[in-house]
């Protein structure tokens, strides 16, 4: 990108100062006036904010893989919560899907990854924002991911509810009260899937695509270490939906302004961002550093 942008300076330095070009790229927006760069627009993205976990199916450098299938996907945060699957039969492929140009591991109904020992923030707050599709719903316990702590005595996840189509319901057992439910179902993506639990506020708020917004329930918080699963719950073994997985983005930031700032970068980035209501902060424009 830098290499692109002084050559094109070389090109303009002697022309006139209303002489520009415009260069865009996933870099950013530049222009260049007579010899000197512009940075105009650089896009926001999950590197801006501390994030407890991060997972990008198009950040190659992540992906551990034999034959296209996957057998590690590297967190891009600094706590290391690399997902990993040793059994072969288990294990996504990569390399033969995209969406909006980039790559998404696919799953086969049987495949998912997890991490067996991933810490909720002390305070209880947490958010998991993901963008994925769902193909084949055999069971309405099919979860998009899931996390548990020892003995499952606190069990929480994102499930179909009903088979055949995917109605994106947060389930929990030992977190309090309620099962929230976004409006206007099915959910089958692929989309941008938000779940917030807030302990300040002691709700439970599932949306999807940034709308459909449901917040019920009574959330207590959990702040133990538990198991983390992607496109499987945590604790009912052969519940997987079939279709593939883009990105994950798990923060303890459970504030509005940090919710809209990661569904417009997924939406934008992924090519969702016409499923974004016209109320959303970035239905007309990607989220800008």
């Amino acid at each position: 990108m830098k290499k692109l942008i002084y050559i094109i300076a070389i090109m303009l330095t002697g022309l006139s100062l209303s002489a520009q070009v415009v260069v865009t790229n996933s870099a950013g927006k530049f222009v260049v006036i007579a010899g000197k760069v512009l940075v105009v627009e650089v896009p926001w993205t999950p590197k801006d904010i501390p994030t407890t976990a991060w997972f990008d199916a198009s950040a190659s450098e992540t992906i551990t893989v034999s034959a296209g299938a996957v057998s590690g996907w590297a967190d891009q945060s600094t706590n290391n919560y690399d997902l990993v699957q040793l059994s072969g039969s288990k294990q996504p492929q990569t390399g033969t899907r995209t969406l909006n140009g980039l790559n998404v591991l696919d799953c086969d109904g049987i495949s998912f990854m997890s991490h067996e020992a991933f810490d909720i923030s002390t305070d209880g707050n947490i958010a998991v924002h993901c963008v994925l599709a769902h193909e084949i719903i055999n069971s309405g316990r099919d979860a998009i991911w899931g996390m548990g702590n020892s003995g499952f005595t606190k069990n929480f996840y994102v499930q179909a509810q009903v088979s055949g189509n995917f109605n994106h319901q947060f389930f929990q057992s030992g977190l309090g009260v309620g099962t929230p439910t976004p409006a206007n179902t099915p959910h089958n993506g692929p989309s941008v899937y938000s779940t917030i639990l807030n302990s300040t506020s002691g709700t439970m708020t599932v949306e999807v695509d940034g709308k459909n917004s449901v917040t019920n329930g009574t959330y207590i918080g959990i702040t133990d270490n538990v198991n983390f699963r992607v496109f499987r719950q945590g604790s009912f073994p052969n519940l997987n939906p079939q279709g593939y997985m883009a990105e994950y983005v798990v923060v303890s930031d459970v504030s509005d302004e940090t919710t809209d700032k990661i569904e417009g970068y997924l939406a934008w980035k992924w090519g969702l961002e016409d499923n974004l209501p016209v109320s959303h902060l970035y239905k007309y424009r990607r989220p800008l550093k």
